[in-house]
């Protein structure tokens, strides 16, 4: 079950002689192994001191065999280091984390992204509506005409907008242009009926 290994392993070392391994001399490029870039580095066991070319083949066939507790090694390795980075982020940032947590039909700000030094340029965008958070947390964006935003936003390009004040008075008629015009000359008529330009001033 080891031959395999033992002649791919050979056919990728390099050669004292050559200065090359058999697979580039024959190809022209050097081989891709056939493990994960990540699992490369955990696969190799702590080396302190040159080896010998016995000792280096044998160290390439344990990389390819990939021996499931190797692997299973591999993987509690991997997991601890990602919690551990989650939770020193976490640390780190615990004062500027904040989850808002929009539900569907909460007004938003997104931030802009290509902002540089241009103070000149808007810091944020909007305002828009929440339609939906997607599975990978992201979310949905609608403009207030009702236009459907075809770009998934990250939540921490998003803040809640908060209006300036919870007063609002409301709309019974909407008028045109005409009737405004025709408004202000009524009013002006009224306040300064009888009066000229002179005794206005």
């Amino acid at each position: 079950m080891v031959t395999p290994f033992a002649f791919w392993a050979d056919h990728a070392t390099t050669r004292k002689s050559t200065g090359h391994s058999p697979f580039f001399m024959a190809h022209g490029v050097e081989p891709i192994l056939p493990f994960d870039i990540i699992q490369a580095t955990f696969l190799v066991p702590n080396l302190t001191q040159p080896l010998s070319t016995e000792d280096l083949l044998a160290t390439h066939i344990h990389q390819l065999q990939k021996c499931p507790a190797d692997l299973a090694a591999i993987h509690d390795c991997i997991t601890t280091s990602c919690h551990t980075s989650i939770r020193q982020f976490k640390k780190h940032y615990t004062n500027t984390i904040r989850n808002f947590d929009f539900m569907p039909g909460s007004l938003v700000l997104v931030h802009n992204s290509s902002l540089t030094m241009d103070k000149m340029k808007l810091r944020y965008l909007g305002l828009m509506v929440v339609l939906q958070c997607t599975r990978n947390g992201a979310y949905q964006l609608a403009e207030l005409d009702s236009a459907v935003s075809r770009l998934c936003y990250a939540a921490f390009r998003l803040i809640p907008y908060h209006a300036r004040s919870l007063s609002f008075i409301t709309v019974t008629h909407i008028v045109n242009g005409n009737d405004l015009t025709s408004h202000n000359n009524d009013d002006t008529s009224v306040g300064g009926a009888g009066l000229s330009n002179d005794e206005l001033t």
